[in-house]
């Protein structure tokens, strides 16, 4: 047989214990250096230096000021990135989570409409034949 220490046993269970606890003011998830440069900027600190000793005070997190500048300006480039894609209309917009749909094509007024003219030219191939649609086809073009 064999014996367990009682004071072992006593501190194991007690640091599991603590494990499982929160302490007040600490959040379940730690914050990542981005978010927390991302929330400085939120809030309006562009400085550097202004916004690590916020990120210390507030997050915790020690920061060089180098290193918040670099990550402002990832952010900045990526925010003109998605706003010239936006414009271009390369990206479609989001609207409250959702995609919008892309624009339609407009269509000028009296222009056949695409799908109604190949509807057309099918019917016409099943009752006249391929050859004759290909000659009528080449006498107008």
């Amino acid at each position: 047989m064999s014996r367990t220490n009682p004071t072992k046993a006593s501190r194991q269970n007690s640091k599991r214990q603590g494990e499982n606890q929160e302490t007040p003011g600490q959040d379940a998830k730690p914050v990542k250096k981005v978010d927390a440069a991302k929330a400085a900027i939120n809030v309006g600190i562009e400085s550097p230096q202004n916004a690590v000793a916020y990120i210390a005070k507030r997050y915790g997190i020690e920061m060089k000021p180098q290193h918040f500048s670099a990550i402002k300006s990832q952010l900045k480039k990526k925010l003109e990135e998605a706003q010239a894609a936006e414009e271009s209309g390369l990206m479609p917009r989001v609207i409250d989570g959702y995609l919008a749909p892309p624009p339609k094509p407009r269509q000028t007024p009296g222009e056949p409409d695409l799908l109604d003219a190949m509807e057309t030219i099918k019917t016409l191939i099943a009752e006249l034949g391929t050859d004759k649609v290909k000659r009528i086809v080449e006498l107008l073009a």
